[in-house]
């Protein structure tokens, strides 16, 4: 059946979807035999080469270099689909090869920088995105995750954003960006006053840098937009803390 398969390619030699067929049902004879995976990607390549469109010879090769551990050719195939691919699709294909590289190879740094290709391709792409910052993390790039995790920002809708705020703002606390960080906690309360831990991390940040008047309006604020009860009344015993304790309006704190 192969001579016959080979026979009948090249008797058309002018019809390369046809000769492709035939080189595709040559390379899926070849994948039955224990050793034949070699031979099968390089019949699978050529009917590639003969017709674009023979998308069952492309994910053949792919799988065939995956299961023979082939993993900078199967990298190098998928980065000549990317050059010519829409930009959803670019991104989808950074992804793969970013995991090759992090998970088979133990290339993290060039896993980054395929997803950071992707990113300006596709800027607002939340998996490509994910996806940097999980691997900026491990990296302890901090200065890199920031930006990352600020795009992740911008790509979210705006009642979804407070979480990433809040890890965006402990980032920037951490390296020191005290009044950066308070600007993130302020769009986190923005689009919820009563989400705690933006309201608990912003405090910390106040009390620590002695802001004691904002942190007793911002417990206001917090009392006013809480939506139980527990929480407006630790607000109110957090605000008149603070008044008796370091503002020494003992009046006031009796208020709250």
């Amino acid at each position: 059946l192969a001579k016959a398969l080979r026979h009948a390619a090249d008797s058309v030699a002018l019809d390369a979807r046809l000769r492709s067929a035939f080189f595709t049902r040559r390379a899926e004879l070849r994948e039955l035999r224990a050793t034949g995976a070699r031979e099968a990607i390089e019949l699978h390549g050529t009917a590639e080469s003969l017709d674009p469109n023979a998308h069952g010879s492309t994910m053949a090769v792919r799988r065939l270099l995956a299961s023979e551990e082939r993993w900078r050719e199967l990298i190098e195939d998928l980065e000549v689909e990317s050059d010519d691919d829409a930009p959803d699709m670019v991104a989808r294909t950074a992804l793969r090869i970013s995991r090759v590289q992090s998970e088979r190879l133990g290339l993290r740094d060039e896993a980054i920088a395929s997803l950071l290709r992707a990113a300006r391709a596709v800027p607002h792409d939340l998996l490509v995105l994910e996806e940097l910052e999980r691997l900026q993390t491990e990296a302890g790039d901090d200065e890199s995750l920031i930006k990352t995790v600020a795009a992740r920002v911008a790509a979210t809708p705006r009642r979804n954003r407070p979480p990433l705020l809040v890890r965006l703002a402990k980032r920037k606390r951490a390296l020191g960006r005290i009044a950066d960080a308070l600007v993130d906690l302020a769009a986190a309360l923005e689009s919820d006053a009563s989400y705690e831990p933006a309201w608990r991390e912003a405090a910390e940040i106040l009390a620590e840098n002695g802001k004691h008047k904002q942190l007793v309006g911002l417990y206001v604020t917090v009392a006013d937009a809480a939506h139980f009860p527990a929480m407006q009344a630790d607000a109110h015993i957090q605000a008149a803390r603070v008044l008796d304790r370091d503002l020494g309006d003992v009046e006031a704190a009796v208020e709250h």
